[in-house]
């Protein structure tokens, strides 16, 4: 981001989104630090098996948690944050339209327990996190929404690997079963947004 100075034309809304997130405090919800990341079903795949591989080598992990602390030596993935890509930006004069970003908040699961223990142990939590999300891009000033109103649709998906793929093949190529909810949204963005903390968060 730094070495090509302030873009004008091209919003990064995965890294914007990733800082906006990094805003909001989840300590209430959770002891536990929160991941971000983006990508399609193969980035998915290679961000696990490398999540795997650090936690079992003590690397270091990308996350929004706390105030400002994107790298910590800590072995977490989950909760995490996932951004499906790729995002598609419609100028708009003054502001870019991404129409059907989808976000899934998820944890890791045991794929042999029944919803009402999912339900209690693991959605209370998701959902939570959710309504932090939520409320956060209804009133960011980087990340507008029109009128202040954020339309949204939303889906609690138990064992999401299993019920989005369908078959073990899928499942077992996904490497993880999660609980999710899933976020579906159309999101403006403020053009103007490079002040000077966006881009310490780009060189994070």
């Amino acid at each position: 981001m730094s070495q090509y100075g302030s873009l004008k034309h091209i919003i990064d809304l995965e890294t914007l989104l990733g800082w906006r997130l990094s805003k909001i405090d989840f300590s209430c919800i959770t002891d536990d630090s929160i991941t971000y990341s983006w990508g399609d079903e193969s980035e998915l795949i290679n961000w696990i098996r490398n999540k795997d591989a650090n936690e079992q080598f003590g690397g270091n992990f990308y996350n929004i948690s706390g105030s400002d602390s994107h790298q910590i030596n800590k072995p977490s993935k989950y909760p995490l944050i996932w951004l499906v890509t790729p995002t598609t930006g419609v100028n708009e004069g003054d502001i870019k339209r991404f129409n059907g970003v989808q976000l899934i908040i998820c944890k890791n699961t045991t794929e042999s327990w029944l919803n009402a223990a999912r339900w209690k142990e693991h959605f209370p939590t998701l959902q939570a996190i959710a309504d932090k999300i939520i409320d956060k891009l209804r009133g960011d000033v980087r990340i507008v929404t029109e009128n202040r109103v954020l339309k949204y649709s939303y889906r609690n998906v138990p064992k999401y690997s299993v019920s989005e793929t369908g078959n073990d093949t899928a499942k077992q190529k996904a490497l993880d079963i999660w609980d999710a909810v899933v976020i579906t949204t159309d999101l403006l963005t403020n053009n103007s947004c490079r002040c000077e903390d966006y881009k310490r968060f780009c060189n994070k």
